[in-house]
């Protein structure tokens, strides 16, 4: 028995050395006879914090940059560690420092995510983009609101080319501070939504407003979107078309260039709206305007989309198109509207007896200007004759 337990004892320590052996050649923690296994140390809390917001900044970051066809939302702040931690040093003033601490560091992540989850839900319910179904609605009313300002852009740019160089430029810059403002509003509205920044009417965004905006936006899109908004600023139509095209396709909106037939009705609904408020306009300076707008589509059956400045303009242009009494007509209506608005801005006793007479005879002239324009037969006759 006793050469047993000895052979017993011998064979233990044998194995052993021979485990030990095995560990120092497979290049392990032991260094041969007698080597122990070595501990590595568990990583702290703060560490493994630290770790995951780095790589989720990381993420962060290269979905930013390659993201094409999505944009990113940004991350709405909540609250810091440090104000988590005095939030519960003064709720739980007895509570050890360490483990306060502790505490609000394990809080900051799943608070901060269900406060962003809940933000955006809030934000989405209200903006209407929530559900798949509702966003998919958004879009359509976006596309549908583009392609027409689109399409009335177009059409306006046909009427103003058929002016002089001159006249054009001041006609595609109203155009440009007008309709073409109001869709690149409507764009960049819908695009700041999906960052939570969006407005409740696209209308009110101004200059400044748009610019700080379009820095917010993800690289994908930020760089057409802020050539689009450069092109309001200038005095060519084609290069805001151009723009737009490329804005429209990088957010999915299908640009649907309109058939003869649908211009056509564009057209004559343009011509009914503008007699329906010649109808009801009373004012000389603003029956002028529409007199002169109505009469240009008759005669060249195009859209012009002018400023009132601009009706010298426009009458100049008639001038080749109307018999010399009807031409001469509108000069002198303008010239009466002229008067009539100086003498207001500089009242006397002098000039408000002017003004006042003035006012008295636009108003007895207003109707023969109405009749010239609803009545374009009128003309077409007197200048057979």
């Amino acid at each position: 028995l006793e050469d047993m337990a000895a052979g017993g004892k011998g064979g233990k320590k044998d194995e052993r050395r021979k485990k030990a052996a095995e560990g120092k050649t497979s290049g392990g923690g032991g260094s041969g006879y007698g080597a122990r296994e070595v501990k590595t140390k568990g990583k702290s809390k703060k560490q493994k914090r630290r770790e995951a917001e780095e790589e989720e900044a990381a993420a962060t970051k290269s979905s930013g940059s390659g993201g094409h066809s999505r944009a990113r939302h940004q991350d709405l702040p909540f609250m810091t560690v440090e104000e988590i931690e005095n939030v519960l040093q003064e709720k739980l003033p007895d509570c050890d420092e360490g483990f306060v601490t502790e505490l609000a560091e394990d809080l900051h992540r799943p608070l901060t995510k269900s406060y962003q989850e809940v933000a955006k839900s809030v934000f989405l319910a209200s903006s209407g983009g929530g559900s798949g179904a509702s966003r998919k609605e958004t879009h359509r009313d976006l596309q549908e609101k583009v392609n027409g300002l689109w399409t009335n852009v177009k059409l306006f740019e046909k009427g103003l080319k058929l002016f002089e160089e001159e006249a054009q430029t001041q006609l595609a810059k109203h155009l440009l501070k007008t309709l073409c403002t109001d869709v690149t509003n409507i764009l960049l509205n819908f695009v700041a939504s999906e960052q939570m920044m969006s407005v409740t009417d696209p209308k009110t965004i101004t200059i400044e407003m748009r610019s700080k905006l379009i820095s917010s936006l993800p690289e994908h899109i930020k760089e057409p979107m802020n050539r689009l908004h450069t092109s309001l600023a200038g005095k060519h139509i084609d290069e805001f078309l151009s723009a737009l095209e490329t804005v429209a396709e990088e957010m999915q909106v299908m640009l649907k260039k309109a058939d003869k037939k649908k211009e056509r009705q564009l057209v004559f609904n343009h011509r009914q709206s503008l007699c329906e408020e010649l109808g009801r306009e009373e004012e000389p300076a603003a029956v002028l305007h529409l007199a002169v707008l109505l009469m240009f589509q008759h005669l060249s059956h195009v859209m012009v989309h002018a400023p009132g400045r601009c009706v010298p303009l426009i009458i100049g242009y008639l001038e080749q198109h109307l018999p010399r009494e009807q031409h001469a007509k509108l000069v002198n209506f303008q010239d009466l509207v002229i008067q009539c608005v100086k003498a207001k801005q500089h009242p006397g006793d002098d000039t408000e007896k002017d003004a006042d007479n003035l006012t008295t005879m636009l108003h007895r002239l207003v109707p023969d200007i109405k009749d010239m324009a609803l009545k374009p037969r009128k003309a077409s006759t007197e200048q057979e004759d």
